[in-house]
């Protein structure tokens, strides 16, 4: 079950460095040769989150746990991508200002969501264990 969640987390991991790789490589104007290799960074993000969370991880709530961290750790580089992105704009009369805006609240609340629910599933995976005697 853990691997099963690793390769889920990990997903979702990989399209958040997709995104931020669009935002920083390609900006406002999308080059198609800069596709091939923010693909390749989509799945080599993939494979290296799901080699970091499940590796040495004893339950599925380690694994949980170590996802909502590293999901919290994206969330606050997306806000640091999307003023990068901004700065590329700056056009006259453009959205790009709102864009930051809006990129960075909604990238902070899903960074606090992500680290609520690490608290949480690490509180989990504490109570989970049964309790050793002291040696």
């Amino acid at each position: 079950m853990r691997i099963l969640v690793g390769v889920v987390l990990g997903f979702f991991s990989g399209c958040l460095l997709y995104v931020m790789a669009m935002m920083l490589i390609a900006g406002a104007d999308v080059r198609t040769e800069a596709l091939p290799v923010t693909i390749l960074l989509q799945f080599g993000g993939w494979a290296g989150s799901v080699w970091l969370l499940i590796r040495g991880a004893a339950s599925t709530a380690k694994v949980f746990s170590r996802g909502f961290l590293l999901g919290a750790a994206e969330w606050l580089a997306m806000i640091i991508s999307g003023a990068v992105l901004a700065q590329k704009v700056r056009n006259p009369g453009s959205t790009g200002a709102l864009a930051t805006v809006v990129t960075g609240v909604f990238s902070f609340f899903m960074a606090l969501i992500c680290l609520t629910c690490f608290a949480v599933s690490h509180f989990w995976n504490r109570t989970m264990k049964p309790n050793q005697p002291d040696q």
